[in-house]
């Protein structure tokens, strides 16, 4: 009885080896270019005019 090499196993292996290092590679993309993205702010604009003073406080605030 002549045994082959079962090629299941290995093949196996390299499918696994092949997923695992796919898996990684498009972890560090996305975290790269999530890290990659300048944030751009801009100032806030003023709830009013700057030639409009504020309106007072309401009274019931003390």
């Amino acid at each position: 009885m002549k045994r082959g090499i079962d090629p299941l196993g290995p093949t196996m292996t390299a499918l696994l080896a092949a997923g695992q290092l796919a898996a990684w590679t498009l972890l560090g993309v996305t975290v790269h270019n999530s890290l990659a993205v300048t944030e751009t702010t801009t100032a806030a604009a003023p709830d009013t005019p700057l030639d409009q003073t504020d309106p007072p406080p309401a009274p019931s605030i003390a």
